[in-house]
């Protein structure tokens, strides 16, 4: 991963043209990404620093519902 430097707007900007010489925009687009990579091995290497109680909640599949507040209407728009 790339370090995020300090300097001026202009030295950031020929940073960025400077990597994007190295890596294309397009090259952001592929999706098929590296073939050797275990994307649950990598997420299960970085559980040990997080807090035990909490690992658990990384890996649901389903969206955690909130209960709406009194007086909206089905959560969307302003008040009611």
């Amino acid at each position: 991963m790339a370090q995020i430097r300090s300097g001026t707007l202009a030295e950031r900007y020929q940073d960025g043209v400077r990597l994007r010489r190295k890596t294309s925009r397009e090259k952001h687009t592929d999706p098929r990404g590296a073939t050797d990579r275990d994307a649950v091995a990598i997420l299960r290497a970085t559980d040990r620093t997080r807090v035990p109680e909490l690992v658990p909640v990384r890996y649901v599949s389903e969206p955690v519902r909130f209960p709406s507040r009194r007086g909206r209407r089905s959560g969307r728009g302003s008040p009611a």
